[in-house]
């Protein structure tokens, strides 16, 4: 007897052991949580967790991560959104319906609502992409406003004399 015929006349003998595999591996899917913090497996004298040890002290915020969504409806991106804010550990999510209604299109920006964009610490780059429009433009809008570009230093502990600069 071929396996082939074999296979075809014992179809609910194989039928019932692959749902009895089935068993064990949804047991294992709901019962495993994901640990997403990958520094909490690595030694603390690595200088990938002192440095994010430090991001944590001096900012209150280890890491953040950016989503550029291209060619998306306003109100789908509203959604996303939304779910993104229902993650663990997600503090903020800056979107352009933050700071803009979404009826608004987003090619138009007015200066204090770009001052205040610029004060959480959008980039011109960031705010191009999320408008569509060239990060030029964006420049030229900053400066038109008289919305100036600054250096800030935040002292780096164990240090006497080095800050760690970033731009405003």
């Amino acid at each position: 007897m071929k396996l082939g015929e074999w296979i075809a006349k014992q179809r609910l003998l194989i039928l019932l052991i692959g749902i009895l595999l089935l068993i064990p591996s949804v047991i294992g899917i709901v019962k495993t949580r994901v640990n997403y913090d990958l520094l909490s497996y690595l030694p603390d004298t690595l200088e990938t967790v002192k440095g994010q040890d430090v991001m944590v002290d001096e900012f209150g915020t280890g890491a953040f991560a950016m989503c550029v969504i291209d060619g998306m409806p306003m109100k789908e991106v509203q959604k996303m959104a939304d779910e993104f804010k229902q993650i663990d550990h997600v503090k903020d999510v800056l979107w352009y319906g933050e700071v803009m209604d979404i009826s608004v299109p987003t090619q138009l920006l007015p200066d204090e609502t770009l001052a205040q964009v610029k004060k959480d610490g959008f980039a011109d780059r960031y705010l191009a992409q999320l408008m569509k429009i060239p990060e030029q433009r964006i420049r030229e809008q900053r400066k038109a406003a008289g919305i100036t570009q600054a250096w800030e230093g935040v002292h780096v502990s164990g240090t006497e004399d080095s800050a760690y600069y970033y731009s405003t």
